[in-house]
């Protein structure tokens, strides 16, 4: 009885380390120049290895989530009518590891772009964990 809790302990732990998923997610709050919240944005993440592309729109408080991307490299563009687009580009996104950025939309025609080379990790402010994605 001792060896079949045991082995029955030893599988239940093998099968929830196997449902570890290689994904994280991106937050943020869009602001214009002088702090205020920029409700309405339009946020798109795009997969710089894969193309693919996620969207979503900034809340009444400004805030936007995507919850669930693939951890990898993205370029993430906001835009709004009466702004320039804002791109942020290499943004890092690593697994198990919530990144959160604050993009700040210049007033303009929509046509001017603002790039930001993200190249450095995106704050990461709800753990204290450290990670890493290893490119093989």
């Amino acid at each position: 009885m001792k060896n079949a809790g045991i082995a029955f302990v030893l599988i239940f732990s093998m099968s929830a380390f196997g449902q570890v998923s290689a994904t994280s997610s991106l937050s943020g709050v869009a602001v214009d120049p002088s702090g205020a919240l920029i409700p309405g944005a339009e946020v798109t993440a795009k997969n710089n290895a894969t193309g693919a592309e996620f969207r979503t729109v900034t809340a009444e408080n400004g805030t936007f989530a995507i919850p669930v991307l693939d951890a990898g490299t993205y370029t993430v563009t906001v835009t709004l009518a009466g702004f320039k687009q804002a791109i942020l580009s290499n943004v890092k996104l690593n697994v198990g590891a919530p990144a959160t950025d604050r993009v700040t939309l210049e007033i303009g025609p929509v046509t001017e772009t603002v790039s930001v080379e993200a190249g450095a990790e995106i704050l990461q402010s709800q753990t204290a964990n450290i990670a890493t994605t290893l490119d093989l």
